[in-house]
């Protein structure tokens, strides 16, 4: 083979900018990279990629202004591309970037640095999962909620699709199923005759159900992103929950996606009501308080409220030195301030219901018995009978759990003189 067409054409600016240049320069860098010490010649590449020399020749002189998907494969192998080159060319094919994500070249993704940010997400659920929806990582408040995500071999669409305890607890399962479907859909439509999702999709299609909504229609998702969905799941005594899905891919990892989830209260009461549930979830003393917004203040605690706030002085002694708390009733959150080891003040927002579960007062302690009752009151609808029928409702659901609390108390009591 000769050399002699590396004299070949000089390439305008643009040229030397676009397609052709790229080519130009990533053959004469692949030849040192193979330790040839002399670039590829335009001949080597167009047969080791099935291409005609003369076609190959019209490519580098910038007359072939789109490449294939399938020619970009052949090409970033034999020119031993970086992932980040291999996008590049896609932008060079008839869809862009949206034929398809150039797959990271690193293995298994660094599990240190992807599971501290899911870590850093808590306590909201957090995981990680591949192109097939495999697990390949999560946060504990994703065991919790979901323990299946735990189980060696997770894999969401399996458990969405299949497992009978997704289909309780997903309200509306038919509707997530048509979803989940549309997104293999969608996926092979990326990566036609992948052998691991052509598999979940026939187990899929076996389901008598999965294979009506399959059939229904050729709807296509590329991802849940901002879905706002119900849940009632075991971790929550299947009270029903309104949580969103925030979805993302890492720039390093494209084939891999983040979802991370968060939750509303209902239509009629927006604030959360989880915050007892989360609070025992996580062991003691690690600082997870359900916040919404959290701030390292360089100051003191004081001021940070605002207009139209109410102090809760009683309140803040009980929850502990150093702490303030203020109710902003506009939003109906408290501000939950205490000193920080790194010597300013850290601020957590919580929902009215989270501080009134975590500090019930001495009742002889009647500052702090009237600032629990003015929260208590910010949980009630404004209308004095509905405050009261819901008021009553609490109460005999207190009175129920109290009897059959003391009930079982009775029974493990041992008999006098026994």
């Amino acid at each position: 083979m000769s050399d002699g067409d590396e004299s070949e054409g000089e390439l305008g600016p643009e040229e030397l900018m676009g397609l052709a240049g790229l080519l130009r320069a990533w053959r004469t860098a692949a030849g040192f990279k193979l330790g040839r010490g002399k670039p590829l010649t335009k001949a080597e590449v167009a047969y080791s990629t099935g291409m005609s020399e003369k076609w190959y020749r019209e490519l580098e002189r910038g007359a072939v202004p789109r490449i294939s998907p399938d020619f970009v494969e052949k090409l970033a192998e034999v020119l031993a591309l970086s992932p980040d080159e291999k996008q590049t060319l896609y932008y060079y094919t008839p869809g862009g970037t949206l034929i398809a994500r150039a797959a990271s070249s690193k293995g298994p993704p660094a599990q240190h640095t992807l599971q501290f940010m899911l870590d850093l997400v808590l306590p909201n659920p957090a995981y990680l999962s591949d192109v097939t929806w495999n697990v390949v990582g999560y946060n504990r408040a994703m065991a919790d909620w979901f323990p299946w995500a735990a189980e060696p071999g997770a894999n969401l669409m399996r458990w969405a699709l299949l497992d009978p305890d997704a289909r309780e607890q997903y309200l509306g399962w038919e509707e997530h199923a048509r979803t989940y479907l549309a997104m293999i859909r969608m996926e092979l439509v990326r990566r036609p005759g992948d052998r691991e999702l052509t598999a979940l999709l026939r187990e899929a299609y076996e389901d008598p159900d999965c294979r009506r909504l399959w059939d229904e229609s050729p709807r296509v998702v590329a991802h849940r992103d901002s879905n706002h969905f119900r849940l009632r799941l075991p971790r929550f005594d299947r009270q029903e929950i309104e949580v969103v899905s925030h979805v993302g891919f890492p720039a390093s990892y494209p084939d891999l996606r983040t979802v991370v989830i968060t939750w509303l209260g209902s239509e009629a009461e927006p604030s959360p009501h989880l915050d007892g549930f989360l609070r025992t979830a996580l062991p003691a003393g690690e600082g997870h308080q359900h916040p919404t917004t959290t701030a390292l203040l360089p100051g003191g605690p004081g001021g940070q409220g605002g207009d139209g706030v109410v102090a809760l002085p009683a309140l803040s002694a009980r929850a502990g030195p150093g702490c303030v708390l203020t109710l902003r009733p506009d939003t109906g959150a408290v501000h939950w301030t205490s000193g920080s080891d790194e010597g300013g003040w850290r601020s957590n927002e919580l929902s009215v219901e989270a501080v009134l579960a975590r500090l019930v007062p001495d009742p002889g302690d009647r500052a702090a018995v009237q600032e629990y009752q003015e929260l208590l009151r910010c949980t009630l609808p404004s209308d004095s009978s509905a405050a009261v029928a819901v008021l009553d409702a609490k109460i005999s659901d207190l009175a129920a759990r109290l009897d059959l609390a003391q009930e079982l108390r009775g029974r493990l009591d041992p008999p006098l003189g026994g």
